[in-house]
């Protein structure tokens, strides 16, 4: 005879496995320190990206004054200050980026254990019937 119970916890995995298994795969796949180092490494380059756009753009909007301020620009103080603000931006950046991934990371652990204990009730329950 079909178990209700067993039913209802093939349902779980099945649900899981439809919907959710790709979107918390990785927390299964890799420790939380892999995951989000991983994750920091992609948003790095990202970030880079990011803020050179943001320098472009804010150059490009207010063309006069880039012009004029190129014209008697200071080298040397200005690439400093450009770094100093670049470090900034991506310590920021970055720093989001990993609180992010910690949380998402949590989740995911969370639903694959949630799984995990689906699938043991499973094959209890199989066990149990035979």
């Amino acid at each position: 005879m079909i178990s209700e119970e067993r039913v209802k916890e093939l349902y779980h995995l099945a649900a899981f496995d439809e919907y959710e298994n790709k979107k918390y795969y990785q927390a299964g796949e890799y420790t939380m320190w892999d995951y989000v180092g991983k994750e920091i490494v992609k948003s790095f380059f990202s970030g880079t990206i990011a803020f050179i756009l943001l320098i472009v753009f804010w150059g490009l909007g207010d063309i006069d004054t880039i012009t004029k301020w190129i014209n008697r620009v200071d080298l040397t103080t200005f690439v400093p200050k450009l770094i100093v603000a670049y470090a900034g931006f991506m310590i920021v950046y970055l720093l989001i980026t990993a609180r992010i991934y910690c949380v998402r990371y949590a989740k995911s652990y969370r639903k694959m254990k949630a799984y995990g204990n689906h699938l043991k009730r499973a094959r209890r329950l199989l066990r149990e019937e035979k």
